[in-house]
């Protein structure tokens, strides 16, 4: 009975082993369409800034409100409330590679969001959003201030966000 048992083990544990597909890179004799390439957007990574004067921002605690964009969720760090110290609001965006079109939350000087699309194109690390109700937005990389990005980690950390997975009690 015990020498069963174990042969049982042994087949069902290679028995599903064997279903299971250990390279998760890409298949090299794909004969799908496509290619299996995602592009990545250009708004992924950077910590975009829309139209904060420079000078405001080095016055004082006060850090420039960004938005950061992951490929299908926009979160918006603002430190209105608190100078230094950023909140963080997130939206679903959607962003269409080719076309060049987003249509994200955009936060005026009040806090209000606005839903807004049009074409978006990032040149240099400036982006330009040609949209329909705001006229042009125009937005700067903030990825290599420090301050913003020591402060953008920290809100993470305070909000649950690791870059990797985000717990939620429920």
């Amino acid at each position: 009975m015990k020498k069963s048992k174990v042969a049982l083990a042994v087949a069902l544990s290679a028995g599903l082993l064997a279903g299971c597909d250990f390279d998760v890179g890409p298949e090299s004799d794909s004969s799908g369409g496509g290619g299996g390439n995602t592009p990545t957007s250009d708004l992924v990574g950077a910590y975009w800034d829309f139209g904060t004067p420079a000078a405001a921002a080095t016055q004082s605690v006060d850090l420039p409100n960004v938005y950061v964009f992951d490929g299908t969720t926009q979160k918006y760090y603002d430190d209105d409330a608190t100078p230094g110290i950023y909140e963080i609001k997130t939206t679903p965006y959607t962003d269409d590679i080719e076309g060049g079109v987003i249509t994200f939350t955009y936060y005026d000087e009040n806090g209000q969001g606005t839903e807004v699309t049009g074409t978006y194109t990032v040149v240099d690390g400036v982006l330009t959003v040609d949209s329909f109700s705001f006229g042009t937005l125009t937005a700067a990389d903030e990825t290599t201030n420090e301050a913003i990005k020591e402060a953008v980690e920290k809100a993470n950390a305070d909000a649950g966000f690791n870059n990797l997975v985000q717990i939620l009690d429920t």
